[in-house]
């Protein structure tokens, strides 16, 4: 499911096409917006507001019965996702395990560390972090996982490996889930 969408909605037409879901696009995805922009201010735009109450509804009501769920967000953990509420208000409603999922490349050591600590002082521990390889990965990508095992406590951390220019793609999307399979087995182990 991913609740906020703005711009296009290729990116819930890939986890509707990836869950082999029977779903609608507006159900994987009640609150989507034109211009690319952060949810609230979309809403805005078009003189809406949502409320973290409406759109733990939408949420809840989506994922009765469908086992485990994953919940992409939009933009950053603090982006604006409505009225008085972001990604980590809805991470802390949902008391859900978080996926921190960034670039492998240099920078990324503080973006991880930031959100971790972010989410920590939010009192939500259970969080993992997988670096996605790059194309052209420059020197940090052989330390940053280790670092980031080292300073960030009780975080799991996974790396993949550059899954090409469109992982995603429909052709591709099959490809891909085998090279990340592992990943997501340690991430959500099945009975």
């Amino acid at each position: 499911m991913k609740p906020f969408c703005s711009g296009e909605r290729s990116d819930v037409e890939i986890l509707k096409c990836a869950a082999a879901s029977h779903a609608g696009l507006s159900d994987i995805n009640p609150f989507f917006f034109e211009k690319p922009l952060a949810p609230l201010v979309a809403a805005r735009n078009i003189s809406t507001k949502i409320t973290l109450k409406d759109c733990l509804e939408r949420i809840l009501e989506f994922v009765q019965g469908e086992g485990e769920t994953l919940i992409e967000g939009a933009g950053g953990l603090l982006s604006p996702l409505g009225e008085s509420f972001d990604l980590l208000d809805l991470v802390r409603e949902l008391k859900s395990q978080v996926i921190l999922v960034a670039p492998n490349r240099v920078g990324v050591i503080n973006q991880v560390l930031l959100n971790i600590r972010e989410l920590a002082r939010a009192e939500v521990n259970d969080v993992c972090v997988i670096l996605m390889g790059v194309k052209d990965p420059d020197v940090s990508a052989a330390s940053n996982a280790v670092v980031i095992r080292e300073l960030s406590g009780k975080s799991k951390v996974f790396e993949l490996p550059w899954l090409g220019e469109e992982p995603v793609a429909r052709p591709s999307l099959k490809k891909s889930y085998g090279r990340c399979e592992k990943v997501l087995a340690a991430i959500v182990p099945h009975p």
